[in-house]
């Protein structure tokens, strides 16, 4: 059995109070009633217990349904509220339902009213079931990158600990066999030497695949020497000269903070190294107020970010994720570019969860 609901009747005429309280009743409404007339018995009957309707004559001496929507807003209690007036004008009713109301009836006509609070329940909790809705797709991404990151962990540790352990392992062999083949076996030594290098290749691999999936730096050491390790393997790997500096940083920066700038960073110079023919790169770290600030240049070909879909600007998906990332901390991400003179991408986060006041995306525009 459901419980009684606990409507709150705002009337200050007690026979329109009992003849309200009779239509329910006749109609087999479960419900418990609460009484008030003023203000203060508003305010004080809100402090005890919200309740499930409230059901309000447009008028009190103090008092108005107006003043009562406005109360329940301020608080953010969202509770279905139906206007019970008598011959007032509709746009008296209209004005309330502005405010918030779900309905309105007049004491003439009051046979509508259970009709009219199984709606407002009905409605209120759809309302409410919807926005429960939405707060969870807002927080499915996050949740899915979280889960990423975990994996990532896992399988950056299995490669180091494991995978690479066991390569240690047969080099070592490989090298015990190259000393007794040496004097004995040209042939078969020179395989060994073969084969050692191809090995010695692999296990770079696994390093530099292990340090891609979560840079041992960024937990070990911080933000500076992961983004100093990370511009370094890109320089020595592509050729291209990384110009690194850093502006006055923080002391502490939140963890969340650190992730989401490295890989946005990441995503950027894997970018550059994929679409930019660029010879020169420049990346800057700094703090402008509340916000850690970064931001990557290059003098690549460039590319224009108001047509995503053309062939020129095939990293739409590196920059989407950049974004992202960005808003997932509360900053924003702007990008900046034309054919022909490079690209800027500016990421800036809060150092703080409660300092995101900027913007949370901003739309790419060409220099």
């Amino acid at each position: 059995m459901s419980a009684p609901l606990d409507i709150l009747i705002i009337e200050d005429v007690p026979a329109d109070a009992d003849a309200i309280e009779a239509e329910l009743r006749e109609a087999a409404v479960l419900f418990e009633p609460r009484r008030v007339d003023s203000r203060a018995t508003f305010l004080a009957a809100l402090e005890r217990k919200a309740p499930d309707l409230v059901l309000s004559d447009f008028s009190l001496l103090d008092f108005s349904a107006l003043d009562a929507l406005r109360i329940l807003r301020e608080r953010r209690l969202e509770v279905p509220f139906i206007l019970i007036t008598g011959n007032r004008s509709e746009e008296v009713a209209v004005e309330c339902i502005r405010e918030g109301a779900d309905d309105y009836i007049l004491k003439a006509s009051l046979r509508r009213l259970p009709t009219s609070l199984k709606n407002a329940i009905e409605k209120r909790a759809a309302s409410q079931a919807k926005a429960a809705a939405e707060s969870a797709a807002r927080a499915l991404p996050r949740l899915i990158r979280e889960a990423q990151e975990a994996e990532r962990r896992r399988v950056a540790r299995e490669l180091h600990d494991s995978v690479n352990q066991i390569l240690s392992a047969v080099k070592f062999r490989l090298t015990a066999v190259e000393e007794k083949l040496q004097d004995s076996d040209e042939g078969a030594w020179r395989d060994v030497l073969k084969a050692k290098a191809h090995l010695e290749k692999a296990m770079q691999e696994v390093r530099r695949i292990s340090r891609n999936l979560r840079p041992s730096e960024l937990d070990d050491l911080g933000l500076v020497p992961a983004v100093r390790s990370l511009c370094n393997e890109f320089s020595d790997r592509t050729a291209v000269a990384v110009e690194l500096s850093f502006g006055k940083l923080p002391k502490e920066i939140p963890d969340e903070v650190e992730l989401n700038l490295y890989r946005v960073l990441q995503e950027a110079l894997g970018n550059i190294e994929r679409h930019a023919s660029a010879r020169t790169v420049a990346v800057n770290l700094q703090r402008e107020g509340a916000f850690l600030r970064a931001a990557i240049r290059d003098d690549g070909r460039g590319f224009d970010p108001t047509f995503p879909s053309t062939r020129q600007a095939r990293p739409g998906m590196g920059l989407v994720d950049m974004r992202e990332r960005a808003e997932f901390t509360g900053g924003r991400c702007t990008i900046h570019s034309s054919p022909g003179k490079g690209t800027e991408i500016v990421i800036e986060m809060p150092l703080r969860s409660g300092d995101n006041n900027r913007p949370k995306s901003v739309a790419p525009k060409p220099n």
